[in-house]
Order: C-alpha cells, then sequence, then structure tokens
C-alpha cells in the first residue's frame, strides 16, 4: 500500500505539510528564546531565517548525504532562484510596487552574489573546499558580526575607515525595516524544549520528502536535478513566499529584500556549502549547471533591477517572475 504511488504522494504531502508547519512554529519560538536572552535584532534575523529555511536546507542535506547530488544542489539553487520570483516578484505585481532602501539593498545583495558564487565553483571543482571557505569567511564573518554590533558601535570601527558610516546606515535601515509589530509573548521552559522535537520533525520530514520524491520521480522518469530543483524547491518555498506578500502589503519593502537575500544566503551556505564540503560532489549534471548560473544571473538583475527604481514596480516584479518561469522551461525541455 504504502509502495503504492498514491501511498507514496500522501508521504510525500503529509511530509511537506509537517516540514512547513514544523519550521513555522519554530522560527517563531526562536525569535521567543531569542527577545527572551536579549539577542540582538540582527543576530536574531539571521537565526529565525535560519528556523524559516530549514524545510530547504534539511531536504538537501538529506539528498547530498546520500549521492543525490543533483536533487540536493537542485533544491538549494532552484529555492533561491524561486525565491527571487515569488518573495520580490510576486510581492511586487500584487503590490503595485515595492520601495527599499538602496544602501541596505547593495550590501545584502553584494553578500548573496558573492556567497552563490563561491558556492557554485566549489560545486563544479573550479575552487577547492579550503579556498572557497576561507573566500566566503572573509566576506561572511564581517557581515555576520555588523549584525552584532549597533549603528554606533559601528560608526566607531575605525577599521571600516571612511565607509563605517556607510556601513551603520545600511545595518540599520535594514533591522528597522525587518522589525515586526512587536517582539513576541515570552518563552516558558515548554517553548524552549519544543525546539528539539521540532527540529527532528522537520528532518524526519524532509527525508520523507526525499525519499518519496526521488521514489516518483524513478517511477515516473523525472531527472532527480528537476525533482530537486522545481518541484522540492517550489514547494518548501510557499511559507516565505507568503510572509513576503504580507511585508509588502505594509509598505515593508526593504524587509522583503533582506529576507529573500538573507534566506538566499543561508541556504546556500548551510545547505550547500557545507555538506560539500564534507561529502564532495561528483561529475554535476547539466541541470545543476544551468541551476547555478541562472541563479548568479537573477540575482544580479534582481539587484540592479531594484537599485535603479529604488525598490521593484510591478513591471520589474514580472520580469523576475517571466525569468523563473523561463528556467523552469529550460530545465524541463532540457
Amino acid at each position: 500500500m504504502l509502495n503504492s504511488t498514491a501511498g507514496q504522494l500522501g508521504i510525500f504531502f503529509s511530509s511537506l505539510i509537517l516540514s512547513i508547519a514544523a519550521s513555522i512554529v519554530m522560527s517563531y519560538r526562536i525569535e521567543q528564546v531569542g527577545n527572551a536572552l536579549g539577542v540582538s535584532e540582527g543576530l536574531l534575523g539571521i537565526v529565525t531565517a535560519l528556523g524559516a529555511d530549514s524545510p530547504e536546507i534539511a531536504a538537501a542535506v538529506t539528498a547530498i548525504s546520500r549521492g543525490q547530488h543533483d536533487i540536493g544542489l537542485g533544491v538549494i539553487f532552484g529555492s533561491n532562484i524561486f525565491n527571487f520570483a515569488a518573495l520580490l516578484g510576486l510581492s511586487a505585481a500584487m503590490v503595485g510596487s515595492i520601495k527599499m532602501r538602496r544602501k541596505g539593498l547593495v550590501l545584502d545583495a553584494s553578500v548573496a552574489l558573492w556567497v552563490a558564487l563561491m558556492v557554485a565553483l566549489q560545486a563544479i571543482g573550479w575552487l577547492s573546499t579550503l579556498i572557497a571557505g576561507l573566500l566566503l569567511a572573509g566576506v561572511v564573518v564581517p557581515y555576520i558580526a555588523l549584525f552584532l554590533l549597533k549603528r554606533d558601535q559601528i560608526e566607531r570601527v575605525t577599521l571600516l575607515g571612511g565607509i563605517s558610516g556607510w556601513l551603520a546606515e545600511a545595518v540599520g535601515g535594514a533591522r528597522e525595516d525587518a522589525r515586526g509589530d512587536g517582539p513576541p509573548s515570552r518563552p516558558d521552559k515548554m517553548d524552549i524544549l519544543s525546539l528539539f522535537p521540532l527540529l527532528v520533525a522537520i528532518v524526519l520530514s524532509s527525508i520523507g520528502m526525499v525519499d518519496t520524491a526521488s521514489t516518483l520521480g524513478q517511477r515516473w522518469n523525472i531527472p532527480g536535478a528537476i525533482t530537486g530543483t522545481l518541484i522540492l524547491a517550489g514547494l518548501t518555498g510557499i511559507p516565505n513566499a507568503v510572509a513576503a506578500v504580507q511585508l509588502a502589503r505594509a509598505g515593508r519593502g526593504s524587509a522583503v529584500a533582506t529576507e529573500t537575500l538573507t534566506s538566499n544566503t543561508i541556504n546556500t551556505i548551510v545547505g550547500g556549502f557545507v555538506p560539500l564540503a564534507i561529502l564532495g560532489v561528483s561529475q554535476l549534471s547539466f541541470e545543476s549547471q544551468l541551476s547555478i548560473t541562472w541563479l548568479l544571473g537573477i540575482t544580479a538583475i534582481a539587484g540592479i533591477l531594484c537599485f535603479v527604481q529604488r525598490g521593484l514596480t510591478r513591471l520589474g516584479g514580472l520580469v523576475l517572475i517571466a525569468l523563473y518561469l523561463g528556467f523552469a522551461g529550460v530545465t524541463i525541455m532540457t
């Protein structure tokens, strides 16, 4: 019964629903605990985003650890491409236009593009894991450090020279736009203890998704790259898309951009670089190479569009959606 097509579909969608629901609750619990511990807003935003991205990351790590590199990399790179269309593009198309702060956008987009490029070069074997890791750390560690400091502390860092004021405004603006309507309620012991079973639920449901998607893909002659790049990546990215549209409707365009770019950065490092560094990768399929190339291109195009328009108009949003649809079409055809 469970090995039948209907049984496999039932397991897949049950795992998907459990993974998404658990990640939503876990993100809220992390925010509760972070506020109770007095964690800085910047670090709290990064950790909360990590919780929201856990379905994609867990699915990718599961696939790569089992040697299904096309599925694993497809989930990571495919979900990042999907994020530009669903978080930025769909938000702008539905709302009409979203406004963004240029300085914060430049900072987040530059880091996201650098991270995607380094992991892409690592994945195709042009950079060793050591070199890729050093190049990533040289940018990501200072980036995270900025979010641990307050605006006046950033301005006083003499090592930054004349750009300290610019960075302080970029990071400070991102914090203001990303700030919610109010802190969540303080957690009790059960809220804190619930983090572990929630994480276990996400991991186990991700294993269920990968296993059933792989089985059904083989049964229906669907390449692993398509299974990861279009199916798993798109479905696991739905919660982030819903949250982004709500932010856009509230007039918090910079928060939408920050969520998109930070999510992509976290996905790429935790779900791409780390498992590849530990487990390695065989020769990439054409679909995986296409995903990597398309991600770099859409990251650059989205950054340029948002910078020139000081946000994103409906037309700009439709351009990002069209780029994703083009990517899906080319992936299916090839």
